[in-house]
């Protein structure tokens, strides 16, 4: 099941969606196969896209810190 799958599928949810499915995979990626995480079903998408963007940056900031340390 996808972020989603309660919505009546329109070709921007289905973007959205998409984009939101990529930054969880992204983020279970840098997180070494780890990410525990979850959302009301009440959250809109657009708070989650924003939310996910946000701790994408933070993620990929701390990954580059561990990977070129200074």
């Amino acid at each position: 099941m996808g972020f989603g799958d309660s919505q009546i599928i329109h070709p921007e949810n289905l973007e959205r969606d998409l984009r939101i499915q990529r930054m969880v995979d992204e983020l279970q990626e840098l997180a070494g196969g780890r990410l525990i995480m979850g959302h009301s079903a009440s959250c809109p998408p657009e708070i989650m896209e924003a939310f996910l963007q946000e701790v994408l940056a933070f993620e990929r900031e701390e990954a580059r810190r561990r990977e070129f340390p200074r």
